[in-house]
């Protein structure tokens, strides 16, 4: 009679680790990505996208692939642009970038106006923004060496 409840403690206590095993197998593909490379929410995409945008900024990337060495505007930087950004942003990661140049007018006001106009700095159509699983937008401020630049605005 003893052996048979010592069997039954046994059995018991095998089944609980039994459950607790799965229990932290199951947290644990929950808690962590498979591939470090996943981002998981959208204020990671955020943060990754400022990350970027501000590494660019502060490395010079944004003045070497607008302007040239005199400070004017490259002709198609726009698809300069494009090309880094794909170059930087890993394989699954959409983006859409508009560049605007800010001017302000003589009574004060602050105007936008799209660079280059009509044309979108992106490595994917309108429509696979709308299908993608996890969107943010990052806002990016940057002021450029050549503001003062001749013939600049």
């Amino acid at each position: 009679m003893k052996c048979r409840r010592g069997m039954a403690r046994l059995l018991e206590a095998v089944v609980a680790a039994i459950i607790v095993a799965t229990a932290l197998s199951v947290s644990y593909f929950y808690l962590l990505p498979a591939n470090p490379y996943v981002i998981r929410g959208g204020t990671d995409l955020e943060k990754y996208g400022f990350d970027t945008l501000n590494t660019l900024a502060r490395q010079g990337g944004f003045d070497r692939v607008i302007f040239d060495a005199s400070g004017e505007i490259v002709p198609n930087w726009d698809q300069q642009m494009r090309v880094v950004l794909g170059s930087i942003f890993p394989t699954g990661i959409l983006f859409n970038m508009t560049v605007y140049n800010s001017t302000i007018s003589a009574d004060r006001f602050v105007t936008l106006t799209p660079l280059p106009t009509n044309v979108s700095i992106s490595n994917a159509d309108a429509s696979a923004f709308l299908n993608a699983g996890q969107v943010s937008q990052v806002t990016f401020i940057y002021t450029t060496k050549y503001i003062n630049a001749p013939g600049k605005g």
